[in-house]
């Protein structure tokens, strides 16, 4: 039931000698390994990323781009040590009745149910088709939709896109919510500056306008936190058409905030419908409103909705409505859309959109 889940092979090879651009497309693939490393047989030739220039920079955009999705990869490796399943899975894992999915397996992958990884590992390569199922999806780089699920047919279809070395291509699953740092702006180096950097809230509606994801942390340097329940999981749904997102809270060790728990960003995309939404209202477990101000981006059709003056954090926070200030908010009014019980997305597939 359980899977190895530290896996990654010798980045750049192991046996006998690579080149420039092999290695450096190598060490793009293996940064979204679970484990990274660049690792050599005696006697060969030096692989170091640091050999090259270019190898150097790419892997470093690429760990960021990595690093950018941690929290992701900690909640996911959480829920698989509690839970089963995989972390690194193939397309067919979440899409058997997709015949087109068990051919995408040598060239792509998937990162928990969320995340689609669409490495180059050939020389020469200016331009990569990928096989996306038919889903919303969205490109991880400026959140901007790629692929619209079309209810007329089962199967996705292949698109083409650009192959640079700045950057790999990932993309984000329709339905998902998933924590998420900015690296790359940041120029994070190490991972634990990650814990005094933002943390965002990302929500990726489905083509029914809905999404659902999971966030789990801890103190970070505690033994055994699984075995002594040492740790907090929480669970959103959002719905477009009700414009709102809950929190349950799945599981709770103690009252005091964990790392990257407080409240600095919401982020919702494919949101042509917040167009003129400015203002939002956070609904918190002890009754209390705080206003949030909401930026639409018509160009990426996404809106964001920014850290309040007063500092909340998600344990705290029941839900969050995102079309009324608070002013014009009902407190805990009877709402149509209930949140569902919190689904586990380590070991099952998200409900289909077709």
């Amino acid at each position: 039931r359980r899977c190895v889940q530290e896996t990654g092979s010798d980045m750049c090879g192991f046996s006998g000698n690579t080149n420039e651009e092999l290695c450096l497309r190598w060490m793009q693939l293996g940064s979204f390994y679970p484990f990274t490393r660049n690792h050599n047989g005696i006697g060969n030739h030096d692989q170091e990323p640091y050999l090259w220039d270019s190898v150097a920079l790419a892997s470093k955009n690429a760990l960021r781009q990595k690093y950018s999705l941690l929290w992701y990869y900690y909640t996911k490796l959480y829920e698989v040590s509690l839970l089963g399943g995989s972390l690194v899975r193939p397309l067919f894992w979440e899409y058997p009745e997709d015949e087109y999915s068990f051919y995408a397996t040598r060239t792509q992958f998937l990162i928990g149910p969320a995340i689609l990884v669409a490495p180059v590992i050939e020389e020469g390569v200016k331009e990569k088709t990928v096989y996306l199922p038919n889903q919303n999806w969205y490109k991880l780089q400026d959140f901007t939709k790629i692929f619209s699920h079309n209810p007329k047919k089962q199967e996705g279809a292949n698109i083409t896109i650009p192959a640079g070395f700045d950057y790999v291509n990932v993309f984000l699953r329709g339905g998902s919510i998933i924590p998420y740092q900015d690296t790359l702006r940041a120029g994070v180096r190490r991972t634990d500056q990650l814990k005094a950097l933002p943390l965002e809230l990302v929500v990726a509606p489905d083509n029914m306008g809905q999404a659902y994801g999971t966030f789990i942390t801890d103190e970070g340097d505690s033994l055994k936190p699984i075995e002594n329940q040492r740790y907090r999981h929480l669970a959103f749904n959002f719905g477009m058409s009700f414009q709102e997102l809950f929190v349950n809270i799945v599981h709770d060790y103690d009252a005091k905030p964990y790392p990257c728990e407080e409240f600095t960003k919401v982020t919702i995309l494919n949101a042509e419908k917040y167009e003129k939404v400015t203002q939002g209202c956070i609904l918190g477990r002890a009754k209390q409103k705080i206003p949030i101000t909401g930026s639409y981006d018509s160009g990426k059709k996404i809106i964001t909705f920014g850290k309040p003056t007063k500092s909340i954090y998600w344990k705290d926070i029941e839900h969050i409505n995102f079309d009324r200030s608070c002013s014009e908010q009902q407190q805990y009014t009877c709402l149509l859309y209930t949140s569902p019980s919190p689904r586990d997305l380590s070991t099952s597939r998200m409900p289909s959109s077709a």
